[in-house]
């Protein structure tokens, strides 16, 4: 048989082999591939990409390093180990043993000896580089923040991705050079020995005294630089608090010289001994003795605790304002840096005595828009009023703005989301009901933000199919990708042979046609979709993916749609906020889910919170992320420009951080500044508002989330007109007391809207005027004795009342207190389903309090009571 016709006969075996391997290939890389395909059908497979290989990249730039330092010196070595050879010159080399051949490849410099030597010296070595690659990476690809630290004035982007890499690569690089320095030194010994006749120890030779002294040199040099980085964990320690943060008089004038000593004699101690090697000359071991002494004495001075302790004690204390005055204002400049509080607008609030409230335009348009409904109560009347079907839930309720009749209008709003656990037990636990026709949910509720008393409540948005009476369109309302309980094996196919249960059209079949998830027909027909479906059935552990026949050839498989779970999944980097929400536009539903960078590395900077496991001591929301809820694609924008974290990934990953104008308009009109981050910023600001060190030191001033109750009131969303504006906005407020008291201190209010987002701004009152808190101003509406009286006969009658959140509002210069009431029947009385009603709203001012059942009615009934009052006391 001739070659060609071997080769012919053989090559269907090559091709079912390599079929073989095709297949056995990818169910082996069953989860990369898997990923590959998800992270393709949102367009990041680049980001993929690099986040896969990053950190080989990083391993193997450091190992390559590495190795060279290893390999350089060994072969460095091996040229002075050779200088007088053990044998003689002609001499058999078949004739060697084992040893004699060694010895000979050591002095050689033998590249099949000092290779894998090398290598197997350098792999453990580099192990933390492929651990800490996104560190590597940062420190890289950082960018200057352009702001400095008062001490060592270096770039804060140096505390954030340098610092940390550095220090790293120091503790590798004195254990690379004390292991070289330890086993050069023993290969000079050992050929010293063997080659001397009479069993003594021969000089070594110039060149191996120079190699020697080098080395030692590198490493007093590397111990000298983790010193000198020592010296910037001063800025970090915490001996000072709970009055400030970051290092004092005794750090700055004890402990940082005693680091700057021992740098000194390490340097001479090394240099001495590295003359040692070349001269041998006793007067240097005398020196050198006399500075390894110092150098002692010096570790000692400086790792010692009780001569700070007395410095603190006998010194400091006495006149302690004096002597960290200095370092407080370095405290306290630096916390409002880390937390974005610097640019903090400060304004006196006035208090002024007006007739008649609502004779001013603005205040009727603001009364469009409090939120009288309590979010937690809104969900039980959502959930009862609008869930139609038992397989429906709500998410949790949102707060928002939308022009609504041509006005600015607050609002809550709730996506109806699937809940197949809810279905009947034997319809639950059917496969083609949970993966084929209960796919999604569908459209949201929205309800103005404002409601009277005693009347049907007002639906913006309701139904299925969705209605509005007030223009709201959606043109395709399906959520396929939400915040429901969702695991990543929680997936449906779509669209399939089956229709999928849907109530915009109740006549018509409902198919997907959407993008999202990953196709299960692949790019070779019938072949890539029998293995598409085997390795999807392998991934997720369900036979019946493989064998079900109501898929075709546009069938899709959407897993993955826990939104929180796939943005942590895609940016792991990021702090997320915990509230996403809901936004609604002409096209489809959005969520838009707040994220955050954060460090705790900045200088000198306060950290949120000492007992949090998620501590940091700097943090901007930098990130907003976007969900398309019927797609699934997930977009991530930068939005601040001055972050050096968020600027750096947005380097190191091209193309996953986008500029924000390329954000959907329909969703930028609905961007708000989160709770959370206004909450920490907030909390750091009630003590750091004491900008002079004087009072700071005191801190007579310091201020607390205002309380209702017994519980923090933190903030809440308004839409109102400030003073000095003219325009309604949409803002973040938070009312502040004094620590320890319940009268008002002041009102914080944060701007979401166009150039005022992100703008805090901090309403001072007036001295000498009370200002009551949300507690006072519980306790004067429990001991009104008109109110008491009609909710105690409410109270009797079946029914139970529930009294809100009590909500501060400045408005036309006076600071009105706003709580409503509802009933719902009693637990023990009244039928299992219970919905809250919106009944009464109290209004007062700090002094009357009066009831009704619109906020219209009640700010008539608190003017003319004061109108009363100001005739009796005139």
């Amino acid at each position: 048989m001739t070659k060609r016709k071997r080769w012919i006969l053989m090559l269907p075996f090559m091709m079912l082999g390599l079929l073989v391997l095709y297949i056995a290939g990818n169910f082996l890389c069953l989860d990369f591939m898997v990923d590959w395909w998800w992270y393709k059908s949102l367009n990041l497979e680049s980001y993929f990409i690099l986040q896969t290989l990053y950190p080989y990249i990083v391993f193997s730039g450091a190992t390559g390093l590495f190795f060279m330092i290893f390999f350089a010196n060994f072969f460095v070595a091996s040229r002075y180990l050779g200088t007088v050879t053990i044998f003689q010159a002609g001499s058999d080399k078949s004739g060697r043993n084992p040893y004699q051949k060694l010895i000979a490849m050591i002095q050689s410099g033998s590249l099949k000896f000092y290779t894998p030597l090398a290598l197997v010296l350098t792999i453990p070595i580099t192990i933390p580089f492929f651990n800490q690659w996104e560190e590597v990476l940062l420190w890289l690809y950082a960018p200057k923040a352009k702001l400095v630290d008062p001490l060592f004035h270096n770039d804060i982007s140096y505390y954030f991705f340098s610092l940390p890499v550095y220090e790293v690569i120091q503790s590798r690089l004195i254990l690379v050079f004390l292991l070289l320095l330890l086993a050069t030194l023993g290969l000079y010994l050992a050929e010293s020995y063997l080659l001397s006749k009479d069993g003594t120890k021969r000089p070594l030779p110039t060149g191996s005294r120079i190699h020697l002294a080098s080395l030692t040199v590198l490493v007093f040099m590397i111990q000298v630089w983790g010193l000198a980085l020592q010296r910037y964990e001063l800025l970090y320690v915490n001996t000072h608090e709970p009055l400030y943060f970051g290092p004092g008089y005794v750090e700055t004038h004890f402990n940082l010289p005693m680091i700057w000593a021992v740098i000194f004699f390490y340097i001479c101690t090394g240099a001495l001994l590295a003359i040692y090697f070349m001269k041998r000359n006793r007067k240097i071991i005398i020196v050198m003795m006399i500075s390894t002494i110092c150098l002692c004495l010096s570790y000692g001075l400086k790792g010692s605790h009780w001569i700070p302790h007395k410095i603190e004690e006998w010194i400091v204390k006495s006149n302690e304002v004096k002597f960290e005055k200095r370092n407080i204002a370095h405290n306290i400049e630096a916390t409002l840096d880390a937390f974005d509080l610097h640019k903090i607008e400060t304004k006196e609030y006035p208090i002024k005595a007006t007739s008649n409230i609502l004779d001013d335009p603005q205040v009727k348009d603001s009364l469009r828009n409090i939120p009288v409904w309590d979010r937690s109560l809104l969900h039980n009347v959502y959930t009862q009023l609008q869930t139609i079907r038992n397989f429906y839930e709500f998410s949790p309720v949102d707060v928002d703005r939308y022009t609504v009749a041509d006005l600015h209008q607050q609002v809550y709003l709730a996506a109806r989301e699937l809940k197949v656990d809810k279905l009947p037990h034997s319809a639950g636990k059917k496969w083609v009901n949970r993966r084929l026709i209960y796919t999604h949910g569908y459209g949201a509720v929205m309800t103005p933000a404002s409601q009277k008393g005693d009347q049907v409540l007002t639906w913006f948005v309701k139904n299925m199919p969705l209605e509005s009476d007030f223009g709201f369109r959606i043109m395709q309302p399906k959520i396929y990708y939400g915040l429901g309980s969702f695991e990543d094996d929680d997936f449906v196919i779509a669209p399939t042979e089956q229709s999928e249960i849907d109530h915009s059209n109740q006549n018509a079949a409902i198919h997907y046609d959407g993008h999202g998830g990953i196709p299960i027909n692949g790019t070779i027909p019938y072949f890539s979709y029998f293995l598409r479906k085997a390795m999807l059935s392998a991934y997720f552990k369900d036979k019946q993916i493989f064998l079900t026949t109501n898929t075709n050839e546009n069938s899709r498989i959407l897993f993955r749609r826990n939104i929180k779970k796939s943005i942590q999944r895609i940016a792991p980097f990021l702090k997320f906020d915990r509230d996403p929400y809901l936004v609604v536009t002409y096209n489809k539903l959005f969520w838009v889910h707040d994220a955050y960078t954060i460090s705790d590395r900045y200088p000198y900077a306060s950290y949120n919170d000492k007992d949090n496991k998620d501590k940091f001591n700097y943090i901007r929301n930098s990130v907003k992320i976007t969900v398309d809820a019927y797609n699934g694609d997930i977009a991530c924008y930068l939005t601040d420009l001055h972050d050096p974290i968020a600027r750096a990934y947005a380097r190191m990953y091209p193309g996953l951080l986008l500029a924000k104008d390329k954000m959907p308009v329909g969703v930028q009109k609905h961007l708000r500044y989160p709770k959370e981050i206004f909450e920490i910023q907030m909390s750091i600001y009630a003590k750091y508002h004491q900008t002079v060190p004087e009072q700071y030191f005191n801190l007579k001033d310091t201020w607390e989330f205002a309380h209702s109750g017994g519980d923090g009131m933190l903030s809440y969303y308004l839409t109102l007109t400030l003073p000095g504006r003219e325009e309604h906005e949409f803002l973040l407020v938070s009312p502040m007391c004094p620590i320890g008291r319940d009268n008002l201190r002041s009102l914080v209010v944060a701007g979401c809207e166009n150039d005022n987002y992100g703008k805090i701004v901090v309403y001072s009152f007036p001295k000498g005027i009370q200002i009551y808190g949300p507690a006072q101003i519980n306790a004067l509406f429990d001991q009104d004795t008109y109110v008491a009286q009609e909710l105690t006969l409410w109270d009797q009658a079946g029914s139970e009342v529930i009294r809100g959140r009590t909500i501060l509002l400045p408005l036309a210069n006076r600071v009105l207190y706003i709580q409503p009431v509802y009933l719902r029947s009693a637990p023990e009385k009244g039928p299992k389903i219970q919905i809250p009603e919106l009944k009464r709203i109290i209004i007062s001012e700090g002094t009357v309090v009066v009831m009704d059942a619109t906020l219209e009615g009640a700010i008539q009934q608190l003017e003319k009571k004061l109108q009363k009052r100001s005739q009796s006391e005139t």
